[in-house]
């Protein structure tokens, strides 16, 4: 490659019918000047480049860092969704499971107090029928012995007939 000094040091033979010396020189010191200005202008160029290249290769560098980010933050999101899903679906099984045992629970409780009351009832049943036995035994004593007389019957028969009432009512 020629360089500026080159072209200023350059030394032509002279010839009888040849070139202005001081004009070729003149004209080798403005080539000279241009090229050494085209010479830092395309140091200047290259340096940009440089730069340009090195700041692009820093933004592609970035710009997979980021991909890289996104796919990682998508995936994680992802996992929490499902992990969220899954475990909602537990929660939601499990409540279900308690609310069948709390339904079991109340329905046994529910037939038990059921199956009490039926005892009651045939205990008042039974109590009312042997009070009714005892009552009618102790005025046909009281009446034997001659101690009673009709009205306490009529009382008695009103008496029967309540305590059947009840028990139909129990």
């Amino acid at each position: 490659m020629i360089t500026p000094k080159d072209i200023q040091e350059v030394k032509f033979k002279t010839k009888v019918r040849g070139y202005n010396e001081a004009e070729v020189d003149e004209y080798l010191d403005q080539v000279a000047d241009q090229m050494a200005a085209l010479i830092a202008e395309n140091e200047e160029y290259k340096s940009k480049l440089a730069l340009a290249v090195e700041q692009l290769n820093y933004l592609k560098s970035l710009e997979q860092t980021l991909r890289d980010t996104m796919i990682t933050a998508q995936r994680s999101a992802d996992e929490t969704y499902r992990a969220a899903q899954k475990k909602g679906e537990a929660i939601l099984q499990q409540a279900e499971e308690q609310g069948d045992q709390v339904r079991r629970k109340a329905r046994e409780e529910a037939d038990a107090v059921t199956r009490n009351l039926d005892v009651l009832r045939v205990q008042a049943k039974t109590y009312a029928r042997q009070f009714r036995t005892l009552m009618n035994a102790q005025l046909k004593q009281l009446e034997d012995n001659g101690l009673v007389e009709r009205e306490v019957r009529k009382g008695r028969e009103a008496a029967a007939e309540s305590s059947e009432s009840i028990a139909e009512e129990i």
